[in-house]
């Protein structure tokens, strides 16, 4: 693991902020040489209701990811908050 780093910022540089963000949980685990996931969107709470959530309902065997959900118009993308991605890059086995 990397050495955290920490500085001081201006809070005024940022332009938005989403309060009541979306977030999906992608549940991983080994089928084999390959990986199998459940995904699941989760609303109306905050990040550590789905931490909590996702500790609760994963099985035995599988490992989780944690994404906020950023919606720009047409541009839907994740924001990796835990967790990390068996079949993506850096991945390690």
């Amino acid at each position: 693991m990397s050495e955290l780093s920490a500085q001081l910022v201006d809070p005024r540089d940022c332009r938005w902020e989403l309060s009541n963000p979306a977030y999906r949980v992608y549940f991983w685990r080994p089928t084999g040489d390959a990986f199998a996931s459940r995904e699941f969107q989760i609303s109306d709470t905050d990040v550590m209701s789905v931490m909590e959530w996702a500790d609760l309902n994963a099985d035995d065997n599988e490992t989780y990811a944690v994404f906020a959900v950023v919606d720009r118009g047409n541009d839907l993308g994740l924001v990796r908050l835990a967790g990390a991605d068996p079949t993506g890059p850096g991945r390690s086995r």
